[in-house]
C-alpha cells in the first residue's frame, strides 16, 4: 500500500509540473507561479523522500535529481524579477519528467504483456491524468481573484484532463479484455474483496465518477461558471488520485496495469 501512494504522488508530481506549460505566464501575475512552484517542489521532495523509505529499490536517483533541478531552479526564481526565466525550466523539465515516469515505471515492471514498454505507457498516462487535474485545479483558483481572465486557457488545460482520462479509460478495457482471453493473473479477481469491493472500486471512482465529474467541469467552462468549474475540479482530482492508487495496488497481483 506504501508502495502504491509513493508511485501515485510521484506521478502527479511529474505530471502536474510538466502539464505546467500549458498555464500562460503572461496573463497571471506571480502569486501563482511561485505557489505552484513550492507545491510542486515539496510534492517532490515528499515522494522521493518516501520512495526512498517504503520502496528503496523503486526510487530513479539520477532520473529523481534530472527532474528536481528545474523544478528547484522554477521554484526559485518565481520569487524573483527573472520568473519569466524561471518558466523556461517548465519547458526543460519535460524530458527529465518523462525520464522520471519511465524509471519508475521500468523499476516496477509489473506487465505481462508487452513488458516494460507497456508499463512505462501506464504510468505516462497516470501522471498525465492525475497531474493535469492537479494543475487545472490550482489554476481555476485564480480565476477568483482575476475574473476577467479568458476562461479558453482553464477549458485548454481541461482538455488535457479529458486526454488522460482517455488513456487510463483505454487501458483498463484493454486489461479487461487480456483478462478475459486469459493473459494476466485474473485469479486474483476471485477473492471476495479483491475481486468484489476494490476493481469495483476502481471503476466507480476511478473511471465513471472522474468522468462524470469532468464532463460536468467541461459544461461549466462552457457556461462561463469557473467556480463551479473549479469545485468540479476538486473531485476529479480525488477521485482520479483514489483511482490510480487502486490500480498501482492491483498492477502487481494482475500482472496488467488496470
Amino acid at each position: 500500500m506504501s508502495r502504491a501512494f509513493c508511485l501515485v504522488l510521484a506521478e502527479m508530481t511529474a505530471g502536474g509540473f510538466a502539464t505546467l506549460i500549458f498555464v500562460p505566464p503572461h496573463v497571471l501575475g506571480p502569486s501563482f507561479f511561485r505557489f505552484a512552484g513550492l507545491l510542486y517542489a515539496a510534492s517532490l521532495a515528499g515522494a522521493l523522500y518516501l520512495l526512498h523509505r517504503a520502496a528503496p529499490g523503486v526510487m530513479p536517483t539520477g532520473a529523481a535529481y534530472a527532474l528536481a533541478i528545474p523544478v528547484a531552479t522554477y521554484t526559485v526564481l518565481a520569487w524573483t524579477r527573472w520568473r519569466g526565466i524561471g518558466y523556461l525550466c517548465v519547458w526543460a523539465s519535460l524530458p527529465a519528467a518523462a525520464l522520471f515516469v519511465a524509471r519508475l515505471a521500468s523499476a516496477g515492471a509489473e506487465s505481462a504483456v508487452g513488458g516494460e514498454a507497456a508499463t512505462v505507457a501506464s504510468y505516462g498516462a497516470s501522471a498525465l491524468f492525475t497531474g493535469s487535474a492537479m494543475t487545472a485545479m490550482l489554476f481555476g483558483h485564480w480565476y477568483l481573484t482575476t475574473p476577467d481572465l479568458p476562461v479558453r486557457y482553464l477549458q485548454r488545460l481541461n482538455f488535457v484532463v479529458i486526454g488522460g482520462l482517455v488513456l487510463v479509460i483505454a487501458r483498463a478495457m484493454v486489461t479487461a479484455g487480456l483478462l478475459r482471453s486469459g493473459v494476466g493473473d485474473a485469479a486474483v479477481l476471485s477473492a471476495p474483496v479483491l475481486g468484489g469491493v476494490v476493481v469495483l472500486a476502481r471503476v466507480l471512482f476511478g473511471l465513471v465518477a472522474t468522468a462524470l465529474c469532468i464532463g460536468l467541469t467541461w459544461y461549466c467552462l462552457r457556461e462561463e461558471s469557473t467556480q463551479a468549474a473549479t469545485g468540479f475540479l476538486y473531485l476529479v482530482v480525488c477521485f482520479s488520485l483514489m483511482g490510480e492508487f487502486i490500480s498501482h495496488m492491483l498492477a502487481p497481483q494482475l500482472r496488467l496495469p488496470l
